[in-house]
């Protein structure tokens, strides 16, 4: 079986590991602090609500419950094409007081900016399962 995607960039790793260690916890501090990690021409979609901008995004974490998130696992792949980008799939478990605990998905494309030192979320998805 060959890679056709090429190897593996190894800044993708550090980038995929910062956002699925750092991320949901930052999520469930504080919706103000998760904001950081995203772009300011971001897209969300959010259990199929589409959200677009770092201020609709901001807009809708606000009218969200508290949550306690269980990240189970993650997988990273360097965009095909690009060094740049970075895909990365989170999967766990979110529990709001007084519901039941469902699983989810979660994928991200991340933007890294070498220059800036930088790395941001360009698009997200989160899916209950």
């Amino acid at each position: 079986m060959t890679n056709d995607a090429g190897p593996l960039h190894h800044d993708s790793v550090a980038i995929a590991q910062t956002i699925a260690v750092q991320y949901f916890p930052a999520f469930m501090r504080s919706h103000d602090e998760v904001l950081g990690f995203y772009s300011n021409n971001a897209v969300l979609t959010w259990n199929g609500q589409n959200l677009s901008g770092k201020s609709e995004i901001h807009q809708y974490f606000k009218t969200l419950p508290e949550v306690s998130i269980q990240v189970a696992g993650f997988e990273v792949q360097t965009v095909p094409g690009t060094n740049l980008m970075t895909m990365l799939v989170v999967f766990g478990s979110i529990e709001a007081p007084g519901n039941l605990i469902r699983d989810f998905h979660s994928t991200f494309y991340i933007e890294s900016m070498p220059e800036k030192k930088e790395a941001l979320i360009r698009y997200h998805t989160f899916q209950l399962i």
